[in-house]
């Protein structure tokens, strides 16, 4: 009882902040803020069912004024309000009224219009069980069609057929048309009141305020009309009809009838609009639910998704009018080559949301979703097998989304199904309840459905010739696949039943390989399918040619190094050229890269960078865990010096480095999430051997020269890589100062992804799990358990930016020279010193002798004297000075060079030299 009248008495509150803000016409914002206050007094969550019902009841027709319909419209916008109730609740009020309010309809439809579309993408947990119940209260959901309402999704489909239905009775009756429905058939179509139109509350008013609002009522019915198409041409809600074609077959019937008779009656001399708006609509709808209706970007789809497939009938199922229902995996996967956006997620997770999504809203097969998929990352490679121009290929990193990022996909979609089924196999549900429901959903699924359509789907995949071909670069690599393929079979004819001992004699033909090859090789890897996919008939093919060659069996270098052959120069070559096959090969090259001989450390580090890196493709996802583990080896145990670690790790940072910034590899690091971990990385490193004096010695062992410039140099610039050119995905997003978000709190949004991450990984090993993806893919916390990688690594507690004192100092001075000027600097000041020896130093070494003086600029820089210029001979040698203090002095160089380029000091040719 006590809650009920604290329920009563903020709505008293509100209405009374309304009815104040009312008389006083404040702004809508103004508004909001103080029944925001009211809601955070009584301890009220947003969005608020109540509200909502309070402001339509309030709305209704007593204060039926613009300032409210504008609060209403205020509370949608800022989400004190589910939009979903809101819309309900009005269309249940005002469409019976819109004869007698006309103003009321036309903003009721300018709020259909803006919100009914946006609410789909709108987090389901937004809309509480209290809201879907508010909503089928207000439309009278379950009773109309028989359906239990209990989720968002429901919901959602019958709001949208019910509006749809709704507006369409009502464009009929309004139009003059005298068509009886059916009580079911009628809904909320109706209006009261119809034949008074402007009498009863409006009879004393003048003429020519009845005309205005007669013209009203008949531009509402074209609005209404343009409304209906908008819900069928919108890619969500003419989903929801589609579903609501397939599932609802009276209702739906009875919609089209009722379309039909719009239609028959378009020429009716009594209509009070055009005739050909009901003709037009009609065909919209057709062409909407139609499956050969095709966008009007026709040419642009069928050159993105042709598929070349040789089978007519799959041809037909996914061709241009089929395939274009998985164009989203299509222009999702472009757009991870863009290489600019930092999602909050790594790629696999979008993707495996984005597969069941597509599933769900396609209606379609497993099957058929797991075709879709391939297609799309076949078309991906196609669309780049021979790149024209650019310095950095990008076909590695396309190659990496079909052959080890699409596999992954399928193993979480997989396992989800796996884990299920196993739960209800070992009956640890907890409750009987819920074990016969999750009876119900394995019997619904079935047993091992995924797996079985994923094979079905590799095997229909085969007949796509022209997408299978492999570019140049990987044939190689396919005709390996099909040749193991090929020693599989050969094998087994040979009673061995395994690949040792084969040979060319063993194998009579050439084999082609192609990129189904290397997809099923990637599958049996990550144990999607086993060995017998090289049995499917058709997957081993011969070219009959006399003049064909075997092809050579390649003996792969990791079997001599897994056998402890010594690491000559040769062998790591054929290493860093040749991807591992198999976790063991990669954990025995970390352990050595960690543990073993200070000479071969920096080695192994190189091989783990290299071929197995960027095309590792099975074993990808271990890689780039390994490599980013290697940019922040542990404190060894028997470590007791003042300085950082990091020093004695020089060598092996200095190879990793050099590794993941060649080609592709920063790309791939990103496709898998990785990019706030390898930033969390680089910072220590920074702030490490940019703090540290250059003449400091850095032990290599392998003769190659690291200095301390260089440790820096590296590590900083793939740090501003990292951070300039990625993005948060909302970076266009303005702030209330109208700067990019991204652009002012990049670097803090990269730990503040990676501190996010760690929790989670944190979180994960407090559940122990035996899946695949729970070892497989990329995490940055290593248990301390695991005796593969031995210590536990140095992500283990969360990373700030005041963690870094030296990199933070120049941040902030990063973004003050951006913000603003440069300060003026005074004589005698470290910074001052610094700038007048690095400019003696450019002028000696251009032959300028000592720089003159410069007096303050427009640009604020300080007068920079020459009285350390006097150092006679030595003036030409660099200063062995720190990293961040030659970066703290670099502004105020720069500032005074192009000063004195303007005053025609230095020439620009000078500049360039």
């Amino acid at each position: 009882m006590g809650s009920e009248e604290e329920g009563w008495a903020w709505q008293q509150q509100v209405m009374e902040v309304t009815r104040v803000c009312q008389e006083q016409r404040d702004t809508p914002l103004l508004w909001a803020v103080e029944v925001s206050k009211c809601l955070k007094g009584a301890a009220v969550t947003v969005p608020c069912v109540e509200l909502g019902q309070t402001l339509v009841s309030h709305l209704c027709w007593s204060n039926n004024g613009p300032i409210l319909w504008k609060y209403i419209e205020q509370a949608m916008s800022s989400q004190m309000v589910p939009s979903l109730l809101i819309l309900s609740l009005l269309t249940s009020r005002v469409v019976p009224y819109r004869q007698t309010q006309p103003e009321a309809f036309r903003l009721y439809l300018e709020l259909l219009s803006r919100y009914s579309f946006s609410f789909a993408s709108t987090n389901a947990t937004t809309y509480s069980k209290k809201t879907v119940e508010a909503v089928d209260d207000a439309l009278h959901l379950s009773k109309t069609y028989g359906i239990p309402v209990i989720d968002l999704g429901k919901t959602a489909v019958l709001f949208t057929f019910t509006v749809v239905s709704t507006l369409v009775n009502a464009i009929a009756e309004d139009s003059g048309l005298q068509v009886r429905w059916s009580e079911k058939q009628y809904m909320l179509g109706g209006s009261v009141g119809q034949h008074d139109m402007a009498i009863g509350a409006d009879e004393d008013i003048n003429e020519k305020r009845h005309l205005h609002r007669e013209h009203l009522r008949r531009t509402n019915i074209v609005t209404a009309i343009e409304m209906v198409r908008k819900f069928m041409e919108h890619k969500r809600t003419s989903t929801f009809f589609r579903l609501a074609c397939q599932n609802m077959t009276e209702q739906w019937s009875g919609l089209c009838q009722r379309l039909q008779v719009l239609e028959a009656h378009s020429s009716s001399p009594s209509l009070k609009i055009d005739g050909e708006l009901f003709t037009q609509l009609t065909g919209c709808i057709q062409k909407s639910l139609s499956r050969e209706y095709q966008p009007s970007q026709h040419q642009a789809i069928r050159a993105l998704i042709g598929s070349g497939s040789r089978t007519s009938e799959f041809g037909h199922s996914y061709g241009v009018g089929r395939a274009s229902t998985w164009l989203p995996f299509d222009l999702f996967m472009e757009d991870t080559m863009d290489g600019r956006q930092l999602p909050a997620k790594s790629t696999i997770e979008i993707l495996a949301e984005l597969t069941k999504s597509l599933l769900a809203v396609n209606g379609a097969s497993w099957q058929e979703t797991f075709l879709g998929l391939w297609t799309a990352a076949l078309r991906l490679v196609q669309r780049e097998r021979d790149p024209i121009e650019g310095p950095i290929p990008h076909l590695d990193s396309r190659l990496c989304v079909l052959l080890s990022i699409t596999p992954l996909v399928i193993v979480s979609i997989i396992e989800e199904e796996d884990k299920i089924l196993q739960a209800a196999k070992n009956n640890v549900l907890g409750n009987i309840a819920h074990a016969r429901e999750h009876d119900k959903e394995r019997k619904v699924m079935g047993s091992g459905t995924r797996r079985a359509a994923l094979v079905s789907s590799l095997q229909i995949l085969g007949q796509f010739d022209e997408l299978l071909k492999p570019p140049a670069t990987v044939v190689s690599a396919a005709n390996q696949a099909a040749l193991r393929a090929e020693s599989f079979v050969s094998s087994l004819k040979c009673g061995t039943g395994s690949f040792d001992g084969l040979s060319n004699n063993g194998i009579s033909g050439a084999v082609v390989g192609n990129m189904l090859h290397l997809i099923v090789e990637a599958c049996i890897a990550r144990k999607l399918v086993d060995s017998s996919a090289y049995l499917w008939p058709g997957y081993i093919e011969r070219l009959v040619n006399p003049l064909s060659h075997s092809i050579p069996v390649q003996e792969s270098p990791w079997s001599a190094f897994m056998e402890g052959a010594p690491l000559s120069i040769p062998l790591k070559d054929a290493l860093i050229k040749t991807p591992a096959s198999s976790l063991v090969e990669l954990e025995k090259v970390y352990q050595i890269a960690m543990n073993g001989p200070e000479e071969e450390r920096s080695d192994m580090a190189s091989i783990l960078c290299g071929a197995s890196l960027i095309r590792g493709w099975n074993v990808q996802e271990h890689a780039v865990r390994l490599v980013v583990n290697l940019l922040s080896p542990p404190v060894p145990a028997d470590y007791h010096g003042s300085g950082s670690h990091l020093v004695a790790y020089a060598p092996l940072l200095n190879a990793v480095l050099k590794g993941v910034t060649t080609h592709d590899n920063v790309h791939v690091l990103s496709l898998y999430g990785m990019v706030p971990q390898v930033a969390a990385a680089l910072m220590p490193i920074c702030e490490t051997f940019g703090s540290i004096s250059p003449t400091v010695p850095l032990t290599s062992y392998t003769g190659e020269e690291v200095s301390v410039y260089t440790m820096f140099s590296n590590a900083f610039l793939l740090l501003l890589r990292l951070w300039k050119f990625y993005g948060c995905p909302h970076a266009h997003s303005l702030s209330g100062q109208g700067a990019p978000v991204g652009s002012e709190l990049a670097l803090e949004y990269l730990l503040l992804l990676h501190n996010s991450r760690l929790a989670k990984d944190n979180e994960n090993y407090k559940v122990k799990n035996s899946s695949y993806l729970d070892t497989a893919l990329p995490q940055v916390l290593i248990s301390p358990e695991d005796q593969t990688f031995g210590a536990t690594s140095a992500f283990s507690k969360p990373l700030f930016i005041d963690s870094f004192p030296k990199l933070k100092v120049w941040y902030c001075q990063h973004q003050a020279c951006i913000a603003s000027t440069l300060s003026g600097l005074v004589p005698g000041n470290p910074v001052h010193q610094i700038v007048d020896r690095l400019l003696t130093m450019m002028y000696w070494k251009l032959g300028k002798g000592v720089p003159p003086p410069t007096t303050s600029g427009a640009s604020g820089s300080s007068s920079l004297s020459s009285s350390s210029g006097s150092a006679g001979g030595d003036t030409s040698r660099k200063p062995l000075l720190p990293a961040w203090e030659i970066l703290a002095a670099l502004p105020f160089v720069v500032d005074a060079v192009l000063t004195a380029c303007a005053h025609g000091k230095l020439s620009p040719r000078d500049l360039t030299t």
